[in-house]
């Protein structure tokens, strides 16, 4: 996809000067000033502050500020961080009651100061365009007017509507994508199409006479979902968002809008014993065509390969360019017996539904696929995944073992023989249980093998986030779980929750709150979230929300599975299931508890 049109506003025909909270900005010099006091700014800080200025108001995404800011560049995530810090600081505002440029948490920035722009008379530069950024609330008055002369009319709605062609006419192929996202578990945000190829893949239809296998096309999306992913060079948008899709006829135009993207890849799937068709067809959202479609039939030994064909055929269609890397993952098989597979794909729609009558059911397809390939590293994975999360859920005896620690010895036995062929999934777990055995280091190079295997895998950058919190760089984990949320617009709740994490470990108990809010409200039964939000409600005084949590903590639908060797509603359990590196952290954790009435 070719780059957002953009003009710099340090060139010739940009944008005349304006005024914002009393100082005085010159896009084309790159200076503010303010009485006698001028400063001047790096060139981007100044794009940044023009473009905030020319939405006042607007809450403004990531995603969209990058973009603009930076069209048809890759930058690292804390360039917009540090970009914003540098403005605020020229400008003298302050973060935490901020007078010009607020944050919203997890959406995005807005300037909120009055934006005027500046009489022609005071303007500096000969020959410029004349036309100024203004507010809704700018002085229209024309000050060389005297009571003697009937005052002219307003320039107000002029500047404006000349200021929405200026500002607007570069992004109109971008806001032609734009869409409020029904359904998305928190407020709608403005999604900008990134400059690379950027595609979501819908859950193909199972047109068989089977209605039973409708894991079976689940699964063949997922696999083609986890190709696409791998490639650098690609946007891939998660599973869990696409499936929102599933059983609803859609228009690929508003998917595209809701999601981001620009492509749209559907299909469906028939298979009649060994035989397999998978009908696919690409669309370009922007342009609302057909780019190809095509079907292909195999034998069920040929799944893989026809998973490869399809997705071969999408990095053509886009003109992407696989590394050497991309190139030998892709290519590698996860197994070459059928039924192994077909049996992985059955344990895997189980372990999704992350419920303990699920989970059991998970772990025997896992083992069927091992037992028919000893080898097959991805059902391993898949082990130790489902074995972690019983450990951590305390969900030991419904899987039927009797103590909780050896689901943690199973998964990590399991994770062992998945690294012999690691994925992201296999990066994730080990990050997890190296995290919870506190060994930091560990765990951070296996969350970042996660990310860096398959860029666009949303979980490993939140999973990254969350070891990071807990070994003390608090600071570096928003922006990463900013960079999941876009990934997967229709996120699950314990994003919110791994956000209210980071603030805590930042110490922002106000901002830890709402994330944490929203997680109990998408997910009620996981009582994670509740005991990080007795910490948060004890330092800010909650008395009565702290009660209330506690008291729901007792309820059968939110205990369920989580009685025996550790109990949740102890500082000492509690801090055993977050194990903060840094004395501070910990130390936060019990005080915030103990505020809430928590027992040690």
């Amino acid at each position: 996809m070719a780059a957002e049109p953009h003009v710099s506003h340090t060139s010739r025909d940009a944008p005349g000067n304006f005024q914002v909270a009393g100082w005085r900005v010159e896009p084309a010099t790159c200076r503010i000033s303010r009485g006698d006091e001028s400063i001047k700014l790096e060139p981007k800080v100044m794009d940044l502050l023009v473009y905030l200025a020319s939405r006042r108001g607007k809450l403004l995404s990531r995603e969209e500020l990058e973009a603009t800011v930076w069209p048809g560049v890759v930058v690292g995530y804390d360039a917009l961080t540090n970009a914003i810090i540098k403005l605020r600081k020229a400008l003298d505002d302050d973060s935490k009651h901020p007078r010009i440029i607020e944050t919203i948490s997890k959406k995005g920035y807005r300037l909120i100061a009055a934006v005027a722009d500046v009489p022609p008379q005071t303007q500096t530069l000969p020959g410029s365009p004349g036309l100024s950024i203004a507010s809704d609330v700018a002085d229209s008055s024309d000050a060389s007017s005297t009571p003697e002369q009937p005052p002219r009319p307003s320039r107000g709605p002029i500047v404006v509507g000349m200021l929405v062609v200026l500002t607007i006419a570069g992004f109109i192929v971008a806001m032609a994508l734009r869409s409020v996202k029904p359904g998305a578990p928190t407020d709608t945000v403005t999604l900008l199409v990134p400059d690379k190829p950027s595609i979501a893949v819908l859950p193909f239809t199972n047109i068989g006479a089977n209605p039973a296998k409708e894991y079976f096309s689940d699964g063949i999306t997922e696999d083609i979902i986890t190709d696409l992913s791998r490639i650098s060079g690609l946007f891939v948008i998660a599973r869990n968002s696409t499936f929102r899709y599933k059983d609803t006829a859609v228009d690929p135009r508003r998917v595209a809008a809701e999601l981001g993207v620009r492509y749209v890849l559907s299909g469906s799937v028939r298979r009649e014993r060994s035989d397999i068709r998978i009908n696919v067809r690409l669309v370009d959202a922007v342009t609302a065509q057909q780019i190809w479609a095509e079907r292909y039939d195999g034998k069920l030994a040929d799944v893989f390969r026809l998973q490869a064909e399809v997705a071969g055929k999408v990095r053509t269609a886009l003109a992407v360019k696989l590394t050497a890397t991309e190139q030998s993952l892709i290519a590698s098989k996860v197994t070459e017996n059928p039924a192994a597979y077909d049996a992985y794909l059955k344990g895997w729609r189980h372990y999704l539904r992350r419920r303990p009558d699920d989970f059991r059911q998970a772990i025997a397809e896992f083992e069927k696929a091992i037992d028919l390939d000893p080898n097959y590293a991805r059902a391993h994975a898949g082990l130790a995944a489902t074995y972690w999360q019983t450990t951590r859920r305390l969900w030991h005896e419904h899987v039927g073992m009797p103590r909780w620690h050896e689901t943690w010895a199973a998964a990590e036995q399991h994770l062992a023989k998945a690294m012999r062929d690691p994925t992201s999934l296999a990066y994730q777990v080990a990050a997890d249980i190296h995290a919870q055995a506190r060994r930091y280091d560990e765990a951070i190079v296996d969350a970042e093998h996660a990310v860096e295997i398959d860029p666009n895998d949303a979980d490993g950058y939140v999973e990254l986030a969350g070891v990071l919190t807990l070994s003390g760089r608090a600071s570096e984990a928003p922006v990463l779980i900013e960079r999941a949320m876009r990934l997967n617009p229709h996120y699950p709740a314990f994003y919110r929750y791994y956000v209210g994490l980071a603030r805590f470990g930042l110490g922002q108990f106000g901002e830890a709150a709402e994330p944490l809010r929203e997680a109990i409200a998408l997910n009620p039964d996981d009582p994670w979230p509740y005991r990080l939000l007795l910490a948060v409600d004890g330092h800010l005084g909650n008395t009565d929300e702290a009660n209330q949590i506690l008291r729901k903590l007792r309820e059968p639908s939110v205990t369920r599975g989580y009685q025996g060797y550790m109990d949740p509603l102890t500082i000492r359990g509690t801090a055993f299931w977050l194990p903060f590196k840094q004395p501070a952290d910990v130390a936060r954790l019990a005080e915030g508890l103990r505020l809430a009435n928590v027992p040690d």
